[in-house]
């Protein structure tokens, strides 16, 4: 079953589901696939660093409540390594239903991983360039953007 509106498939069950429920699985994917962003570009540069390890812990608490411990960031961090996924293929696949608030916390989340040892690599640029664009963003939408992932970033 393919929803009218946002044109994500789901399967038929769905429909045995209320709104609410939806839009929280919805809400809930979201927050996954943001985090999974977030570790795929900070694992693209090869060995990860303690403090990526710190500031992908504490994208997940801000994602999750804690509900992601070292343990379980290895986990994700070995999967994306496996299936090497680029960050671009994964966006374009899972964003279609994001809504700009979600895109903009995503490209907030994906910026504070990418960005994690103090500078930006120019194939981070890239992609934050990229996903700028893909999102639709202005550039003051973007700037603003960052601008608030900084500052989120140093509380």
């Amino acid at each position: 079953m393919q929803c009218s509106t946002c044109k994500t498939n789901s399967p038929i069950v769905a429909l045995e589901h209320d709104e609410r429920s939806f839009r929280e699985e919805l809400d809930s994917q979201f927050r996954k696939h943001a985090f999974e962003a977030s570790v795929m570009v900070a694992v693209a540069g090869g060995a990860i660093t303690e403090r990526q390890i710190v500031c992908l812990l504490g994208i997940a608490e801000r994602l999750f409540a804690g509900e992601i411990d070292r343990e379980a960031l290895g986990s994700v961090c070995s999967s994306i390594r496996q299936n090497r996924v680029t960050v671009k293929n994964f966006v374009t696949a899972v964003s279609r239903p994001w809504s700009m608030p979600q895109k903009t916390e995503a490209l907030q989340m994906i910026f504070i991983a990418a960005s994690a040892d103090g500078q930006l690599e120019p194939a981070q640029v890239k992609t934050l360039a990229w996903l700028k664009e893909h999102f639709g963003m202005t550039n003051r939408e973007y700037e603003d953007a960052i601008e608030d992932a900084i500052e989120m970033n140093e509380r």
